[in-house]
């Protein structure tokens, strides 16, 4: 687990709700505080999608919604002139990541025990902070995908340019 501080809240809250990077991110959960709090259970209803609309997705419909649908609900909950108290994000990575990952030669853990990489925006008192984390199936003494998923959190935060400390 890694804890990154942003150094430039508004570069970073651009690329989060108004712009597409963290699109393909699965997301677990939003708790938004303004002068009430916002709650969203990210998990997917399947009850509300018909069996036609089932059948004609490409792929098997995932445990949470992504954040491409979530952003704008997100978005309109904290714009205006004042700043939110705080807010959580709490994303999952896609299977592919996963999967990519846990192929890799230094990685030992067996993908089937690998339940989330988990990457968690928190907001409070001006501050914003990312940290990373896995969820495995069971317990497993073995931790070889953690530093791998750190480094990707570090490179993608990297490559798009969002400035950082690590803490």
């Amino acid at each position: 687990m890694r804890s990154f501080t942003i150094t430039n809240n508004r570069t970073f809250m651009a690329a989060l709700f108004t712009g597409t990077l963290f699109d393909s991110f699965q997301t677990e959960s939003v708790q938004i505080t303004t002068a009430c709090t916002l709650k969203i259970d990210g998990r997917t209803v399947p009850a509300f999608y018909t069996s036609e609309e089932l059948a004609e997705m490409s792929e098997e419909l995932p445990a949470f919604t992504l954040w491409a649908n979530l952003r704008n609900l997100c978005f309109s909950a904290i714009k205006g002139k004042k700043t939110p108290l705080s807010f959580q994000i709490t994303f999952h990575a896609g299977k592919e990541t996963s999967d990519r990952l846990t192929a890799l030669e230094e990685c030992t853990v067996d993908r089937s025990f690998v339940q989330a990489l988990v990457l968690t925006v928190r907001f409070e008192s001006g501050v914003c902070r990312l940290t990373t984390g896995t969820a495995y199936t069971t317990f497993l003494p073995d931790k070889s995908l953690d530093p791998l998923w750190d480094a990707e959190i570090q490179r993608f935060l990297s490559e798009h340019e969002i400035e950082t400390a690590v803490m």
